[in-house]
């Protein structure tokens, strides 16, 4: 495996870990309090401290995947798209385990089943989920060498500008519906959206291995996909797109209101 597709995959999972923090609530973080006694006399006794909680459980997860679509990227494409229902399911429909932590024999078909007896969810289910693709292909930082202008029947591959994809392929415009048309996938089965999002998990992972293939293996060879993904969830201000002046000096120009559009109604606060 190409180092920058192990990058890629590094990424997904580390976003896809954040899905299972804070599966336990603390009600008290901090440590705090205060208690009465009595004995053969009277008295008080007060006692304090601090410490630090694990955070409570989140409701939602928003969920990007970062794709390397440099060449010889189909067959890894096609690996994870494989797996992709088995990523949805681990957190819409997540394993009930036994006391020793190991998964029971007998599995819910659903989130709202119960688990078998003297088991436990490893975590509530997610029912609140928006999930997103974007490439590692966000142009050639100046140089030319993947100039969109230049391979025009390529130029929404070489360059996808941190953007969400939607396309099932890079050949011929085929596009997976997505939320809205924002550009994700929305997992809503208590339908509280308005208007609801997806409610069939079968669904939703067969749009979502679509989406990872879609990213194709075209792209620009320059493979960014840390870049790409601080451009789409952290940077305050992305550049529309970078112009070389006096062939010395790479200027950035514009901010890409597309991209922070995206941002917007993708992340949750």
């Amino acid at each position: 495996m190409k180092p920058a597709s192990l990058v890629s995959l590094l990424a997904t999972a580390g976003l896809l870990s954040m899905a299972a923090c804070g599966s336990e609530i603390v009600t008290n973080p901090t440590g705090t309090g205060t208690g009465t006694g009595t004995g053969t006399g009277t008295g008080t006794s007060t006692g304090t401290g601090t410490g630090v909680g694990m955070p409570g459980a989140s409701d939602q997860v928003d969920l990007l995947f970062v794709i390397d679509n440099s060449r010889s990227m189909a067959d890894k494409q096609a690996v994870l798209a494989l797996n992709v229902p088995d990523i949805v399911g681990e957190l819409t429909n997540p394993p009930c385990l036994d006391a020793a932590g190991v998964a029971v024999a007998n599995q819910p078909a659903s989130p709202i089943d119960p688990c078998p007896g003297g088991s436990a969810r490893a975590f509530s289910p997610v029912r609140d989920m928006h999930l997103g693709v974007i490439s590692s292909s966000i142009g050639s930082h100046g140089a030319d060498a993947c100039d969109p202008s230049q391979m025009p029947s390529l130029n929404f591959s070489v360059d996808d500008k941190a953007h969400l994809l939607d396309r099932s392929s890079t050949s011929g415009g085929a596009t997976v519906p997505t939320y809205q048309g924002l550009g994700f996938l929305a997992w809503d089965p208590n339908g509280e959206k308005s208007p609801p999002g997806e409610a069939d998990p079968q669904a939703l992972a067969a749009n979502l291995s679509t989406m990872t293939r879609g990213a194709g293996e075209l792209g620009c060879g320059y493979e960014a996909p840390l870049e790409a993904m601080y451009r789409f969830l952290v940077d305050p201000d992305p550049y529309e797109s970078i112009v070389v002046e006096n062939g010395t000096s790479a200027v950035l120009q514009g901010t890409d209101q597309v991209l922070l559009d995206q941002r917007a109604s993708f992340l949750r606060p």
